[in-house]
């Protein structure tokens, strides 16, 4: 569903979604972003990788920047695999 609503309306409109609070469409959100490779989404992205508390969310969101593939994403990827050591 979350393809659909890109395809139909552009990737931002499934950012309130990675707010949702069942687990499976906050991970097709970030899934749907990803699939979007559009750069727009880093912010968005790089928060939930920072600030967000389950796991799981912010595993979804570096895996989504990692597709996305934007270099601005590589710092906030590393100190965040950093963080995981200290």
């Amino acid at each position: 569903m979350a393809y659909l609503i890109i395809a139909l309306m552009g990737p931002y409109a499934v950012i309130p979604a990675l707010k949702d609070p069942d687990a499976n469409i906050r991970t097709a959100a970030a899934a749907a972003l990803a699939a979007s490779r559009d750069s727009g989404a880093l912010d968005v992205l790089v928060a939930i990788l920072k600030n967000e508390e389950y796991w799981s969310d912010r595993s979804n969101a570096a895996t989504s920047l990692g597709i996305i593939g934007d270099k601005r994403a590589i710092e906030p990827l590393f100190r965040q695999k950093l963080s995981a050591f200290l």
